[in-house]
């Protein structure tokens, strides 16, 4: 987040975090318009027109205050129908970060599970959410997603605490 927190280029800054809030995969932020995203307070709602797969959907995105507000003025002032770069560029841009836009979507699904958790889910009921978040038809893809290897996630919480040996 700090990478992402670092951009100038707004339209690059929150097409990231909404990936981050929003599990959409980067070919979905490219194609989305100002009539998909509707905001209300800090809950931010997209309509998916053509998912993976041609699929439609709608994701409720994890809350994010900095993002919905800003996002909200971003599309006020936006004249052009398209909101954000397209996924080429957003690919391009995010490895100049050293980050993949992919990780983004994972960031979003091991954030969302651990969001589940803390409402008092299972771990089983919090990984079919996830499952659902990401519009998965099976779990076996989402689990590509919750345990990856190469993230490792701090959460706020978790950063005063000292590490184990």
């Amino acid at each position: 987040m700090r990478k992402i927190n670092s951009i100038k280029n707004e339209k690059l800054k929150y097409a990231y975090r909404l990936m981050t809030v929003s599990g959409l995969r980067v070919s979905e932020v490219a194609a989305l318009k100002k009539e998909d995203i509707a905001i209300n307070g800090n809950q931010i709602t997209i309509d998916v027109k053509n998912g993976k797969g041609g699929e439609p959907g709608t994701v409720h995105c994890m809350s994010d205050d900095y993002l919905s507000q800003r996002l909200a003025d971003y599309m006020n002032k936006k004249e052009d129908e398209k909101l954000f770069y397209g996924a080429d560029t957003m690919k391009h841009k995010a490895m100049e970060l050293g980050i993949e836009c992919h990780d983004l979507r994972r960031i979003a699904a091991i954030t969302y599970r651990q969001n589940q958790r803390d409402l008092g889910r299972s771990l089983e009921e919090a990984n079919g959410d996830v499952q659902k978040f990401l519009r998965h038809v099976r779990f076996s893809t989402t689990k590509r997603y919750l345990f990856n290897r190469k993230l490792k996630i701090k959460r706020k919480e978790d950063a005063d605490e000292p590490e184990e040996d």
